[in-house]
């Protein structure tokens, strides 16, 4: 699992979204190495990870993955789906909400491919364009970005509330 990724949880703690989050390193030094060899000390970590991860898919109403504009951030994105599909998942990744986040025009990658491998797995597939306001990573007020990067949030604030509408879980005023 990788990526810089959020989920929408009723009652998993903070603990559970801490681990989540280790297991997406791990998963992806594990991919890299192989499933052979000699079990080390980070192997327990794996092994707890996963259950963390496991407890907190199922009590996510909502998946975003966010991904950089980069071929390695679309793999390891595609290898965080993987994982909740195989491990019984499959209405999270499908309603998922992906995010190409920090677009800075045109490059090398063809990020249409990118969007139509994604729009195969997830509800929708969002674009947020590069803004030098979030650049400093500072806090920024949506009044200072760029009215393509305002538009582009507030469409993605839709569909995350739309999988939520969709889901049939509406937040409660503490959650929210």
């Amino acid at each position: 699992m990788g990526g810089v990724r959020g989920a929408a949880l009723r009652s998993a703690g903070l603990q559970d979204c801490l681990a989540a989050a280790q297991l997406s390193l791990l998963h992806g030094c594990a991919a890299r190495e192989g499933a052979g060899g000699a079990a080390q000390e980070g192997d327990l970590r794996l092994v707890v990870g996963v259950e963390s991860v496991q407890r907190v898919a199922q009590h996510a109403d909502q998946l975003v993955v966010v991904m950089p504009p980069a071929l390695d951030g679309g793999r390891v994105a595609a290898m965080t789906l993987d994982w909740l599909d195989q491990h019984g998942h499959h209405d999270l990744v499908a309603n998922a909400v992906a995010v190409v986040n920090a677009v800075r025009g045109s490059g090398p990658l063809e990020l249409d491919r990118l969007e139509e491998h994604f729009a195969s797995r997830c509800a929708s597939v969002h674009r947020i364009p590069w803004d030098p306001v979030l650049e400093a990573g500072a806090h920024s007020a949506l009044a200072d970005l760029r009215s393509e990067t305002r538009a582009a949030y507030l469409e993605l604030a839709g569909a995350v509330a739309e999988g939520f509408r969709s889901s049939g879980h509406t937040p409660t005023k503490e959650q929210s």
